[in-house]
């Protein structure tokens, strides 16, 4: 589920303003759409800010069917989504992981190969003195 910066904005009961210095300042990461709006991912807004708890005193509002719910997701919901922004992020720094060990295991290759190059010829202050 993505969110406009002003439903994100009411679903953390922050201002649309928040929501962009955050887009802004790389603290909330946020896609633009074909017309060029900010589209955020509803995990990506509740990993970053708290969402918004039913206030029970408020009164009650019906909703079509046709209008998005802005409504906060329950507790159960928000974990859930936290749950699999967590396993997508893991799944990353496996790969990177992976990417890492490749190129440490060729700069080695390269490493060894040097010092078996370099250790059968004698070195230049020998060839000169010696």
């Amino acid at each position: 589920m993505h969110f406009s910066p002003r439903d994100a904005a009411a679903q953390v009961g922050k201002s649309k303003s928040t929501i962009l210095r955050a887009i802004q300042s790389g603290r909330l990461s946020a896609k633009r759409d074909d017309l060029g709006e900010y589209q955020v991912e509803a995990s990506e807004l509740f990993r970053v800010f708290e969402p918004v708890k039913h206030r029970t005193d408020a009164p009650h509002r019906t909703v079509t069917q046709d209008a998005p719910s802005l409504a906060p997701p329950d507790d159960a919901a928000v974990l859930r989504v936290k749950l699999e922004a967590a396993e997508a992020q893991l799944e990353q720094l496996k790969g990177f992981l992976d990417e890492v060990r490749g190129q440490r295991d060729q700069w080695q290759q390269q490493a060894e190969r040097l010092s078996i190059s370099s250790s059968a010829k004698p070195s230049i202050w020998k060839r000169l003195v010696g």
